[in-house]
């Protein structure tokens, strides 16, 4: 979903306003209003197309949300105990996992949460200000206003805490004699919302969208518990997970049942818990009635809305199991509000398991390995505007099948032959369409059928397949190409090496060189377990790479189908190898047990260009005279070191090569 906000927010302020959304050859309308959208367009103006411009908006938010609370918090009839209530408050927003990991994503849930409190505090305000004046109140009423508009204008979830919360603006205004108002607000608010009801109305007949599915309302209530109080990065299933979630549970029971001894709020269901429970629960209402329409729930971020809510009742709580005669009870209390988010926020930095999906990583190991002939081809065409944001190599073609909004079908199929015929290479991305427009896997099938698998890696995914299969797209062929280097080298119990070709006319300007060896095709396939060492020599007779591969990539090529098969290598240059011409030379190699079968040939001679002209600049730093050569022969070419100063007492990280 990152990705859409890079994408929308690229866009013209008239384009992002209409909430279209152009991929590939669709346009589609985005489920989201404009206002976030607006704040990113102005804060990659400022900082360009940075993870920081896209963020910041976010980051703020969270910032923001913290004293807010504190003064919302303050401001509750808990007296004694109000400025604790609001210290409490604020604590626990600032440590909130899933607060701070909304905070970190280029999404709208912060932004919502703050608007949502903002626009609530307005209101509770309002309504414990004794002698207001009229002029007073209007002007309130046009601030509420604002903050709740911008807020739907944020997420349209925002909807339902406004409608809940105008039943408490009727009924202030309703005493004050001031009837006429109740018309003039719901004629002024209907005029705001006009703009969204075009992009809202339509969308609700139209079926469950990609991925939602009917949630029953308790496990929206559930995930109040869950999701605003332990995030998202925690096992649910462990039994101490489960007791830190009775615990959380049973506080927030007593924040809204519980009373505050010596408090001016003496009733048994005081004001300011009805308006908080509206605050929380607005939400979850109003999606468990739409979706009886449709499906319209999916997972505890449509219904951030009301988590401030949680934190302002917890520290109700809190006061309330507070008593000089029971020490033991609000220690407990206060362990369990803070141990679930140390679990929670130790898994979010420190357990590789609940990491992001690592968009960032795949992309960056394709663009370091993909050749001069290569596509990068992606199953799901959403994910086209997170490589655009994370692209270095400008060269490096990159699409999408089946082309959105299309179904995979037989034209998928043409196009695909289409496109491999143009290519040497394709790095297959294979997360599928979320909106099953592949759903049986044509394009993964027709690339399985039609060419050669050759590699396969994989990346650290949650919410998606986060991998990468490099395809040979020609490995068999009736005669030696044209622009292929004739070569006659004969190894024992291999088909004759008959010609090779490297991916690059001129000097290698790559992190990869890429070289086809073209075998004479044979009835047998080679044995299992023969590989290939190659060596590439510089000038000084030094050899700066010594690498092995399989002589067959991950699936066997059928050696018999054709008179000529094309195997393809993809040798990394190492770090800190100087430009000039280098011999390339290949031995092959017994995996079991450790052997050379043959005797090393040379293969062809290699110019490598200046680091400086490659499309995609090597992120490791070398500096020629600063080499360093140990007693066993180990040379240090490269280090690494923080870019800003390190604090006494805390790691420094080096990385050397």
């Amino acid at each position: 979903d990152e990705g859409l906000t890079d994408l929308r927010s690229s866009y013209s302020l008239a384009e992002i306003l209409s909430n279209r959304i152009t991929i590939q050859e669709g346009v589609t309308k985005d489920t989201h209003p404009p206002f976030y959208y607006l704040l990113v367009y102005f804060t990659r103006q400022a900082f360009g197309r940075s993870d920081f411009a896209f963020r910041y908006p976010s980051v703020l938010a969270g910032l923001l949300l913290i004293p807010l609370l504190y003064q919302f918090g303050r401001r509750l009839p808990l007296a004694p105990f109000a400025p604790y209530s609001g210290l409490l408050a604020a604590g626990l927003a600032a440590i909130n996992p899933l607060q701070i990991w909304y905070a970190q994503e280029a999404r709208m849930y912060t932004l919502l949460a703050l608007l949502a409190t903002a626009a609530s505090y307005v209101l509770w305000r309002t309504l414990n200000t004794s002698h207001l004046t009229n002029r007073a109140l209007f002007g309130r009423l046009m601030l509420y206003g604002l903050l709740a508009g911008l807020a739907v204008y944020t997420h349209y979830t925002a909807v339902f805490l406004v409608a809940g919360q105008g039943l408490f603006w009727a009924w202030f205004l309703w005493r004050r004699g001031l009837r006429r108002v109740i018309l003039g607000i719901l004629a002024a608010g209907f005029l705001a919302s006009l703009p969204l009801l075009p992009l809202t109305l339509p969308r609700l007949f139209t079926g469950a969208e990609a991925n939602y599915f009917y949630v029953p309302p308790w496990i929206m209530l559930q995930d109040i518990v869950h999701g605003f109080g332990l995030g998202l990065t925690v096992d649910f299933s462990q039994w101490s997970i489960k007791l830190l979630d009775v615990g959380l549970a049973l506080v927030l029971l007593a924040g809204v049942l519980g009373r505050v001894k010596g408090s001016l709020s003496s009733s048994r269901f005081p004001l300011h818990v009805a308006f908080l429970l509206v605050f929380l629960l607005s939400a979850v209402l109003g999606l468990a009635l739409g979706s009886l329409i449709k499906p319209m729930y999916m997972g505890a971020r449509h219904i951030m809305v009301g988590s401030p809510a949680l934190f302002l009742l917890l520290a109700r709580g809190l006061v309330i199991v507070h008593s000089p005669s029971r020490r033991l009870l609000p220690l407990l209390a206060g362990l369990v509000l803070l141990a679930g988010p140390a679990v929670s926020l130790y898994n979010l930095y420190d357990d590789p398991h609940y990491a992001k999906d690592d968009l960032r990583g795949l992309i960056g190991a394709i663009e370091e390995q993909a050749g001069n002939h290569d596509l990068v081809l992606y199953n799901n065409a959403i994910l086209l505007a997170q490589h655009e944001h994370y692209r270095r190599r400008l060269d490096l073609p990159v699409t999408a099948l089946p082309v959105y909004p299309y179904w995979a079908g037989p034209e998928t199929e043409q196009q695909l032959a289409e496109l491999v015929s143009q290519y040497r290479r394709v790095w297959f991305v294979s997360d599928p369409p979320a909106d099953h427009r592949d759903d049986d896997r044509r394009v993964r099938r027709w690339l399985d059928d039609h060419t050669l698998l050759a590699g396969w890696s994989n990346f650290h995914g949650r919410t998606m397949i986060v991998e990468v299969f490099t395809y040979l797209t020609t490995p068999y062929q009736m005669a030696l190409p044209l622009d292929a280097q004739p070569v006659a080298i004969e190894w024992p119990g291999l088909p004759a090496l008959s010609g090779l070709r490297l991916d690059t006319p001129g000097p290698a300007a790559l992190p990869t060189l890429w070289l086809e060896l073209f075998w004479q095709g044979q009835r047998e396939s080679p044995p299992t377990g023969r590989q290939l060492r190659f060596v590439l020599r510089g000038p000084d007779g030094r050899d700066w790479l010594d690498n092995s591969f399989p002589l067959q990539p991950n699936r066997p090529a059928a050696w018999s189908s054709s008179p000529v098969v094309s195997l393809a290598y993809g040798l990394t240059i190492p770090p800190g190898a100087p430009p000039g011409e280098y011999e390339l030379l290949a031995l092959p190699w017994d995996k079991a047990s450790q052997a050379a079968v043959g005797q090393w040939q040379r293969l062809t001679t290699v110019t490598l260009a200046p680091t400086s002209q490659w499309p995609l600049l090597p992120d490791w730093p070398f500096d020629p005279a600063g080499r360093l050569v140990f007693g066993n022969g180990l040379e240090l070419v490269g280090q690494a070191q923080p870019a800003g100063p390190v604090r006494p007492g805390h790691s420094m990280v080096v990385d050397l090569y």
